[in-house]
């Protein structure tokens, strides 16, 4: 594995790491930097979505913040969107807001 994008949590969105920037993951225990990269997950739509039941329009808002502030800072922005559809889970527009923040 050379690239992780776990360091991430499900209840709330954020910048765990400080950063969205990609950096080496350090063993503390070998005391050196490995070669795997952290690169930061900071928005999942569950956590907006299910977990934080969040209206559509405050996703879109939530997400394009973090992507606004990804470009004023040159620094990517990972986001995660399942690719599963649960019959529990109304997932009305979210097709149209994961295609709508290709053009923000």
């Amino acid at each position: 594995m050379e690239l992780d994008s776990t360091m991430g949590y499900s209840a709330r969105e954020g910048f765990r790491c400080g950063t969205g920037n990609t950096f080496s993951v350090f063993d503390v225990v070998g005391r050196k930097s490995l070669k795997l990269k952290e690169m930061p997950l900071l928005v999942m739509d569950t956590t907006l979505h299910v977990n934080r039941k969040l209206d559509i329009e405050t996703s879109k808002a939530i997400f394009q913040s973090y992507i606004q502030t990804g470009r004023k800072y040159d620094m990517p922005v990972t986001l995660l969107f399942h690719n599963l559809i649960n019959e529990k889970i109304d997932w009305k527009n979210w097709k149209a807001l994961y295609q709508a923040l290709f053009w923000i």
